[in-house]
């Protein structure tokens, strides 16, 4: 069984719901550290993705330029690297 990748918009909500939690302000600091701490991994996703999605934006603005995008320009993702 394939297990279902996290989306864009799934990290975000994770987001902004540790946000709206710590700033309730009602919870122990160590499980307010711990909701920190998994919010930042939640957000490091956030800006994997969205660094996946400007690389290929670059790539289809080559593309459209009429700039050659060569094998060797993309990586295994399917993206040109920087």
């Amino acid at each position: 069984m394939t297990k279902k990748q996290t989306t864009f918009e799934e990290h975000l909500d994770e987001v902004e719901r540790a946000i709206r939690k710590l700033e309730g302000g009602d919870i122990p600091l160590e499980d307010s550290i711990d909701v920190y701490a998994e919010a930042m991994t939640h957000l490091k996703a956030c800006h994997t993705v969205l660094d996946k999605a400007e690389k290929r934006l670059e790539i289809v603005r080559q593309s459209v330029e009429g700039g050659e995008v060569r094998p060797a320009d993309v990586d295994d993702d399917g993206v040109k690297p920087r």
